[in-house]
C-alpha cells in the first residue's frame, strides 16, 4: 500500500509504503502525485517512509516503479528515505551518485528531518 501522508505540502510529497506494494499502488497513487508535481513545478521534492509491515513489491510494481524513475529520473530534486530497508538504501546512494537530484536516508524516527531536509533547510541535518 502506499499512502499520502498528512504533512505533505507544496514543496515536498509525503508518502508511506507497507505491505506487498502492487501496480495499482503505482498507478492510482504514486504515479499520479509524481506526475502531478512534475508537471506543476518541474520538480518533485519526496519524503518515502517504510512502514513496519513492508513486505516488497509485486512483479509489475517493479516495473512501474523502474519506469517511474527512468522516465522522472532528473525531476527528483530531493528524496529523502526514512527507514528503508538496508538494500533500497544500497540502491539509493547509486541513484544520488548518478542522477541531479540528492538522496538522504534517515532512521524510522527522523521523518521530521528528513521533511526539514526535503524541503531544504539543511542545517537540520547531519
Amino acid at each position: 500500500m502506499i499512502e499520502i501522508l498528512e504533512n505533505s505540502n507544496d514543496l515536498v510529497l509525503g508518502l508511506k509504503v507497507s505491505g506487498k506494494l502492487t501496480a495499482e499502488d503505482y498507478e492510482s497513487v504514486l504515479m499520479p502525485a509524481i506526475e502531478e508535481r512534475v508537471k506543476r513545478d518541474g520538480k518533485v521534492r519526496l519524503v518515502l517512509e517504510w512502514g513496519d509491515h513492508f513486505e516488497g513489491w509485486q512483479s509489475k510494481a517493479i516495473i512501474d516503479d523502474a519506469k517511474l524513475c527512468f522516465a522522472h529520473w532528473n525531476h527528483f530534486e530531493r528524496w529523502a528515505l526514512v527507514g528503508a530497508p538496508k538494500w533500497v538504501g544500497a540502491s539509493a546512494k547509486l541513484f544520488d551518485k548518478v542522477s541531479k537530484g540528492k538522496v538522504k536516508l534517515f532512521d524510522a524516527k527522523e521523518a521530521d528531518a528528513a521533511f526539514e531536509w526535503a524541503q531544504g533547510k539543511d542545517c537540520c541535518c547531519k
